[in-house]
């Protein structure tokens, strides 16, 4: 593991047990693929303090079935879940303003998701290649979607299938 002031830059497989991840105090940031590539993650809980998620930080985490992203999150980096094919639900907090490009793509797992009003940024192809998403929750609104979507767009006004 690796940090520099606040930042949490590097985490592998060795570091995880049981399948999860204890953050050390202080951590504000996870950094660019903090933790990319590490097969052995299944479940995390990201802290209350982290206001971001960087760029591939969990890029290809694929054995990853449980996201917990506290209310103090701004922002989710572009890649930042990709590939991550064993998620199922992901609750974005409020709070959260932007959601970077490719940010859940090849989340091929997932099944629902619910995003807040105060999403004010979705990154190109931040839902693509999530063949199971049922349902989107978009601040009050809920959009069933049906068995034959391929492909989401998503942006601040709405769906766009």
């Amino acid at each position: 593991m690796k940090i520099e002031n606040g930042v949490l830059l590097e985490v592998t497989n060795e570091d995880i047990i049981d399948g999860r991840f204890n953050f050390p105090e202080g951590v504000t940031s996870i950094g660019d693929s903090a933790f990319s590539w590490c097969n052995s993650l299944k479940q995390i809980e990201i802290p209350e303090g982290v206001t971001s998620i960087g760029d591939k930080a969990f890029f290809r985490c694929i054995n990853l079935t449980e996201i917990e992203i506290p209310e103090g999150v701004r922002s989710i980096g572009d890649n930042a879940f990709y590939g991550c094919s064993s998620v199922t639900q992901i609750h974005i907090p409020e709070g959260v303003t932007s959601i970077g490009d490719n940010a859940f793509y090849g989340c091929s797992s997932l099944t629902r998701i619910e995003i807040p009003e105060g999403v004010a940024s979705i990154g190109d192809s931040a839902f693509y290649c999530c063949h199971n998403l049922k349902q989107i929750k978009y601040g009050n609104r809920v959009l069933e979607l049906p068995n034959n979507v391929q492909n989401i767009l998503l942006n601040k006004y709405g769906l766009i299938v």
